[in-house]
C-alpha cells in the first residue's frame, strides 16, 4: 500500500516541478516581450509613453555609447575599457559614482542578453 501512496507523491513532484519551470519560463518570456515592445515603441527621447524598462536599457546603451544592434561581447569589452578608466585604484579623481552607473549600466545590460539568449534557447527547443 506505502508503494503505491510513495509512487503517486512522486509523480505529483515531477508535475509540480514541471509547472514551476513552466512557470519561470514565461515570466523571461513576459519579461522578453516587455523589453521588445519596449524597444519598438519607445524613440530615444523619453518620451512619456516610454516605460521605465526602456529608459534604464536605453540608458545603459548610450551609457556605453552602443545601440542593440551590438553584440553582449562589444558591450563586455566596452565595459571593461570603461572600467579600466573609472577604477578608484588606477584614477586619483572621485569616481566612485561613475564607478556605480558604469556597474549598473552593465547589469541592465547582461540581464538584457541573458533573458534574449534564454527565449532563443526556448524557441529552438
Amino acid at each position: 500500500m506505502n508503494f503505491h501512496f510513495d509512487e503517486e507523491k512522486t509523480i505529483l513532484d515531477k508535475q509540480k516541478k514541471k509547472l514551476e519551470k513552466k512557470r519561470r519560463l514565461q515570466k523571461k518570456a513576459d519579461l522578453l516581450r516587455e523589453i521588445r515592445q519596449a524597444f519598438q515603441s519607445a524613440s530615444y527621447n523619453n518620451s512619456p509613453e516610454s516605460s521605465e524598462l526602456s529608459k534604464q536599457i536605453h540608458w545603459a546603451f548610450r551609457f556605453f555609447h552602443l545601440s542593440p544592434e551590438n553584440s553582449f561581447r562589444d558591450i563586455k569589452k566596452r565595459y571593461y575599457e570603461k572600467a579600466f578608466q573609472l577604477h578608484p585604484d588606477r584614477n586619483q579623481n572621485n569616481v566612485s559614482d561613475e564607478m556605480t552607473l558604469c556597474n549598473r549600466a552593465f547589469e541592465i545590460l547582461k540581464k538584457y542578453f541573458l533573458i534574449q539568449e534564454k527565449e532563443n534557447d526556448n524557441v529552438k527547443s
